[in-house]
Order: structure tokens, then C-alpha cells, then sequence
């Protein structure tokens, strides 16, 4: 049973997938299915093992420890992990010796469809519950305030952020094996404008729309672009936050340490608008998912989710998530006063078609 249907944040994302159904909820599409090495979810189906260790995502093929790992302290720190993946292989639990930690791509695959009969949480509160963080293997190629930070999921509202990986809260760790190819692009440019990514089988326009809209807008354009036969096809539309996430190359972000990795945490084959952030400094933009979002569980659907390519940033400019993270913005002006993450509500947009055909 998915116990998400309860969260005041997280219900959106739910329902843009047909996890969930409440009656005041917008209608977005649903994740298309994609026959590729990094399919996308549109039904979950699982497989729990006969010795009660171990879940098969039977669409992903990533086969999941049932529990999670957890400290002396009740929680682990990143540097811990590899430990923890050195254990379970030496004991090869479930009968394998091939577990690992999980990239952040692969991680995300699992939002939002935790099934948590098939993979429990424990929690006391729905506050607990908004606490539970998973790590990835995946490090922030940038630094935050000095520190190294790894990627996480909070399985408890859907958000993807940078964590410290020596210093502050230690979060939870699950591991994963089988389906290498997971998470890995296979694009193609087909010189006309867009670029098909063979994993998926989506086609994605290769310039974004140049202009910060509000979210009403992003749809305008999505329809206008369709009205007019953009790039020979009249079925383009916002992404979802799953499918935006693929595009994600959390090898690159602007404050990279690596000169050869600065830039938009996105393949070079794409175009990102540069733009000036709330501090003042080059930067690239956040970009809008279909998928709407509560800022509260009593309020409207006066928010929608968004990947950002640039740093993800506070009201001050300052890089507080990393570039990379999912977020949510308010749709048309703030309504969030007082709160951490800047509210850009002009954001910028990328679309996607479903590609069965590759072209």
C-alpha cells in the first residue's frame, strides 16, 4: 500500500504518475512507457525474493535491498556506506555478491512509486516521515560553504538535494544491484533541432524557450509550439520531474572544481539560456516539470516542481541544494514568504515528446 497518498507535498507527484487519486487534483500526464535500458515507470511491479531479502523492480531491473541500512546511531553517514556495500557482499545477502550504492538516477526510480509493502519505512509521524533520506553514490561536483556533498532523495516529499557527506544529519542508505546501464543516456542529435535519447525513448528539443515564464505561460508555449508543427510534430508537452531528471548530467554543474565540468548540469548537445542569479552571478535556470505541487497540505495547487540545471539556490543566490536538485516553485507569484529556496516563479522550459519510433 503507498502510504504517500497522506503527504502534503508529496501527493502531487503521486498523481502525475496515477499512483494516487484525489478528487481536487489537476490532471498531468502520465509518464510514458519506454522499452529502452533506462525505462521509465508507468506501472510499478515488483518481485520480493524467496528468503524476504531483496525486491526486483521488474521494469527498471534494479533489484533492491528489502530494508535499509541503518547506524550505531539509528542512520548512516555517506563516508559509511561503502562499508555497509562491502558487508552485504562479503555476506552476500540474498545469495549475491554484486550490491552497490545507488547512483542518484537510480535512487530516483523509486519515486514515487515505494511501495512500502514492498520496501518498509519507519516512522512514528507524518513529520518523521518528511525526514526520510536516502543517499546515492552520487557526489556534488561543486562544493557548498566548503564541503563535499552526495546527492539524496527524501522518499518523504520527492525532493533531490546535495548532503553533506562527513558533517550534519546522517540519512538512510538502501542498496541496489543488476541493470548497470541504468541511468546512462544513448542520445542521438538528429540535426533538426531535437535530440532522442535511445535509453528512454524520448525526443527532447535541443534549444530551450530562451524566455523565464510562469507556469500558465510554459503551458502556453507548449501548446503554441504544437499549433505550429514545431520541429515537424504536434505532440510536445512539459516533462514530467522523472523525465527531466534523465536529462540531468550531475557530472557538471557551474561551480564545478573540475574547469572541464563547469557549465548546466547538462550534456553539452543541449542549450541552456544562461542567466544571472539571485546573487548576482552567472548561472543557468531552473526548468519547469508538468507535475503541481502543494506548498501546504491544506492549500491550493499554487506550486509545480522544477529541475534545476544551474545551482539550486536560496533567496540570497547562495547554492544551497546543488545543481541538479528537484524543487518546487510557486506557479504564478510567491507564496511562500520567508522561505529558504528562492522563489524565481519565472522559470524556464524544455520539451518532450514520447519517441517509440526513435526519430
Amino acid at each position: 500500500m503507498n502510504l504517500f497518498k497522506m503527504l502534503f507535498v508529496a501527493i502531487a507527484t503521486l498523481l502525475a504518475v496515477g499512483c494516487a487519486t484525489v478528487s481536487d487534483t489537476p490532471s498531468v500526464p502520465r509518464l510514458p512507457a519506454s522499452a529502452g535500458s533506462y525505462p521509465l515507470v508507468v506501472e510499478s511491479s515488483y518481485t520480493t525474493s524467496a528468503d524476504g531479502l531483496s525486491v526486483k523492480d521488474n521494469v527498471t531491473g534494479l533489484t533492491w535491498q528489502k530494508t535499509y541500512e541503518l547506524g550505531d546511531r539509528g542512520a548512516v553517514s555517506w563516508v559509511e556506506i561503502q562499508a555497509k556495500v562491502d558487508a552485504m557482499n562479503a555476506q552476500k545477502v540474498g545469495g549475491f555478491s554484486d550490491w552497490r550504492a545507488p547512483t542518484i538516477k537510480e535512487l530516483y526510480s523509486g519515486w514515487p512509486y515505494l511501495d512500502t509493502e514492498a520496501f518498509p519505512l519507519t516512522y512514528d509521524n507524518e513529520q518523521a516521515l518528511s525526514h526520510k533520506i536516502f543517499l546515492s553514490s552520487t557526489k556534488y561536483t561543486s562544493t557548498i560553504a566548503g564541503s563535499e556533498l552526495a546527492f539524496g532523495v527524501n522518499f518523504g516529499t520527492g525532493h533531490i538535494k546535495a548532503y553533506a557527506t562527513k558533517d550534519g544529519p546522517r540519512h538512510f542508505f538502501r542498496a541496489v544491484r543488476g541493470n548497470l546501464a541504468y541511468g546512462v543516456n544513448l542520445f542521438q542529435d538528429n540535426k533538426d533541432g531535437t535530440v532522442t535519447d535511445a535509453a528512454t525513448g524520448l525526443m527532447w528539443q535541443q534549444q530551450d524557450g530562451a524566455v523565464a515564464m510562469d507556469f500558465p505561460a510554459a503551458k502556453a508555449y507548449a501548446e503554441a509550439q504544437n499549433k505550429a508543427n514545431s520541429f515537424g510534430h504536434n505532440d510536445w508537452r512539459l516533462p514530467t520531474s522523472m523525465e527531466l531528471q534523465t536529462l540531468v548530467d550531475y557530472t557538471r554543474s557551474p561551480g564545478a572544481t573540475d574547469p572541464a565540468h563547469v557549465g548546466p548540469a547538462i550534456d553539452p548537445l543541449f542549450t541552456c539560456t544562461p542567466i544571472t542569479n539571485e546573487a548576482g552571478r552567472a548561472d543557468y535556470p531552473y526548468y519547469w516539470t508538468s507535475v503541481p505541487a502543494k506548498g501546504s497540505a491544506d492549500g491550493p495547487y499554487s506550486a509545480a516542481w522544477y529541475v534545476a540545471f544551474g545551482r539550486a539556490v536560496n533567496e540570497n543566490g547562495e547554492d544551497l541544494h546543488g545543481a541538479g536538485a528537484i524543487r518546487f516553485d510557486s506557479t504564478m507569484a510567491a507564496t511562500e514568504p520567508g522561505a529558504k529556496d528562492a522563489e524565481r516563479v519565472l522559470n524556464f522550459v524544455r520539451l518532450v515528446r514520447t519517441s517509440p519510433e526513435g526519430k
